[in-house]
């Protein structure tokens, strides 16, 4: 399980959970709202906030784990946790970067560097070949492609958004949570 950062702020009432209980490797997270006036396309200026951030705050711990299991994705992605919350993102970066590297296949990666690109370093443009990638290895993940298409909006690539939209519609399951977002396109 990886952090799952969210962007839906006000949109689901504030502070949502990432789809199951929160727990030291999958904890909730919170975002802040959009702007009032256009809250379907504004862009997120703010990065996201882990709910109970307390239990990341022990770095050298989790620098530790990575010590004892340096072939550990979930040690990394762990220690890239620890990082954000300790006000570290380039140090959490290269710890995201390196799970990933340790485990291609997972998309939920991706999404978080994507995150760390766009909301914390202001760089949508590198985010966006990370969401991508995260779709592709991780095609049923909700977030992933409510983080890819909010981003092309935001971008204004209207035909992007159309077509991930198509995508998305066809691999996330109606029941899912972001479902009816994603059929509106934001």
């Amino acid at each position: 399980m990886r952090l799952r950062w969210m962007v839906l702020g006000a949109l689901l009432a504030g502070a949502v959970g990432c789809g199951s209980a929160a727990s030291p490797s999958h904890p909730a997270v919170k975002t802040p709202a959009p702007a009032k006036a256009a809250p379907h396309t504004a862009a997120i200026s703010e990065p996201p906030v882990i709910v109970g951030a307390a239990q990341w705050k022990d770095l050298p711990k989790f620098q530790a784990a990575v010590k004892a299991n340096p072939n550990s994705a979930t040690a990394w992605s762990n220690l890239a946790h620890s990082e954000f919350v300790n006000n570290n993102p380039a140090q959490a970066l290269q710890a995201y970067l390196k799970a990933a590297q340790l485990d291609p296949k997972d998309g939920i990666l991706d999404n978080d560097i994507g995150n760390l690109y766009n909301y914390t370093f202001k760089e949508p443009q590198k985010a966006l070949p990370y969401y991508q990638e995260a779709v592709k290895k991780s095609p049923s993940y909700d977030y992933g492609w409510y983080n890819l298409i909010l981003l092309e909006k935001n971008l204004g690539n209207t035909a992007a958004v159309k077509q991930y939209q198509a995508e998305a519609l066809k691999a996330v399951p109606p029941s899912d949570k972001l479902y009816k977002y994603l059929q509106q396109g934001y």
